[in-house]
């Protein structure tokens, strides 16, 4: 699962950019703040070229994960860029593991199977462990509405069970269309 938390946090980048249009989006981090019990996240951003920022690397998740995990979705967010983050009113969860890949995962899978290899199926339940690759994910703007201000966002899950938690965060900047045009 800690495959499937780090899917959700790039799902979480992708939600957000759902949310957000006309816009450029890049990443600037990944983390994984602990958890490594459940799940490994081996992710970093790259430059992709000089306009473009992409996931790359692997997320291992080391046990099986059922309607028992649940998870949180929460958003920050630095209007200046300098780290200074407030909570930004949306969120998602809780949700358990199971609800997530028969209610939400069905929309966004198409979107990821194209960077990232050996993502839970739509539907699977419990998601077994396993090692997802994860080649040069791209932010896409057009997804976006123009609702949510430029600036430094912060999205962080978190994936947890009554013994264990795994929290990983994506720092992702917003930028009006056309910000590397000038």
């Amino acid at each position: 699962m800690c495959s499937t938390t780090c899917l959700l946090a790039c799902f979480c980048c992708f939600l957000l950019a759902a949310f957000v249009a006309q816009i450029e989006l890049m990443f600037e981090r990944f983390e994984q703040i602990n958890g490594t019990g459940i799940a490994e996240c081996n992710v970093r951003v790259r430059k992709f070229n000089r306009t473009t920022a992409s996931l790359l690397g692997n997320v291992t998740v080391k046990v099986e994960l059922d309607n028992s995990f649940q998870g949180i979705m929460k958003l920050y967010h630095s209007p200046l860029g300098n780290n200074q983050f407030v909570w930004y009113p949306f969120k998602i969860g809780p949700m358990g593991v199971c609800d997530f890949t028969r209610n939400i995962w069905p929309d966004f899978y198409d979107h990821y199977v194209n960077y990232v290899k050996n993502l839970p199926e739509v539907g699977e339940c419990p998601v077994r462990a396993r090692t997802s690759i994860v080649r040069d994910f791209i932010l896409d703007g057009k997804r976006a509405i123009r609702s949510i201000p430029e600036g430094l966002w912060k999205v962080q899950f978190w994936l947890t069970n009554d013994e264990e938690s795994v929290v990983t965060e994506v720092y992702v900047k917003v930028y009006k269309d056309g910000y590397f045009l000038r």
